[in-house]
C-alpha cells in the first residue's frame, strides 16, 4: 500500500513581489489590495492527487532579517514558485541573491524553481531577453507573467508546478 506524499511548495520574493497577494489570489480567487507582508507565514492544501498531497506555502519576507527562517523553510521545500515585481527593475536583480540562498541547500538542475513575473498588468520593466537568459543561467523549469489583479496565470501557474512535480515523483 502507497503511502501518503506530502509536497511543500515554497513561495519565494522580496517584500515587494506579491507572494501573499498571489496565495491569497489563487485560494480566493479574489485580488486584496490591501495585504500586509507576511510575517508568520500560512499553508494551504493545493490538491491531492492519487496519494500525493501538495500545499503552497507562503513562509514570510525574503530579507537579511528573516535569511535564517527562510532557509529552514527552504530545506522543508520540495519547489520554489519564485516571484518578482515585473515593474521593477530593482527587484528582478534581486533575484540572484534569493536563488543563491537556494543554491546553498539544493543544486538547481534537480530542485524545480519556477520564475513569476508578477504585476503584469502595470508597466513590465523587465525585458523578455533578461528574463530568457535569468532562466537559461540557473536552469529554472519555466516563467510565467501573472496578473493577481486580473486573476491572470495564479492558477495555471500553480497547476504548473504541481504537474511538473507529480510528473517527475511518477518519474523517480
Amino acid at each position: 500500500m502507497k503511502s501518503i506524499k506530502v509536497y511543500n511548495i515554497l513561495l519565494g520574493g522580496s517584500t515587494i513581489s506579491g507572494k501573499t497577494t498571489y496565495f491569497e489570489a489563487y485560494f480566493t480567487k479574489k485580488f486584496n489590495e490591501g495585504i500586509v507582508s507576511t510575517i508568520a507565514g500560512a499553508r494551504m492544501l493545493i490538491k491531492k492527487i492519487n496519494k500525493n498531497e501538495f500545499y503552497l506555502n507562503d513562509c514570510c519576507r525574503w530579507g537579511s532579517v528573516y535569511d535564517g527562517i527562510v532557509k529552514i523553510h527552504i530545506r522543508n521545500a520540495d519547489a520554489v514558485i519564485l516571484l518578482f515585481d515585473i515593474s521593477d527593475r530593482e527587484d528582478f536583480k534581486g533575484l540572484s541573491i534569493l536563488l543563491n540562498m537556494i543554491k546553498e541547500i539544493y543544486d538547481l538542475e534537480s530542485f524545480p524553481v519556477l520564475l513569476i513575473g508578477n504585476k503584469s498588468d502595470k508597466d513590465i520593466n523587465v525585458s523578455d531577453d533578461e528574463i530568457n537568459e535569468l532562466l537559461e543561467k540557473e536552469k529554472l523549469i519555466g516563467y510565467f507573467e501573472v496578473s493577481c489583479k486580473a486573476q491572470k496565470n495564479v492558477e495555471e501557474s500553480v497547476n504548473f508546478m504541481v504537474n511538473y512535480i507529480n510528473k517527475k515523483d511518477k518519474e523517480d
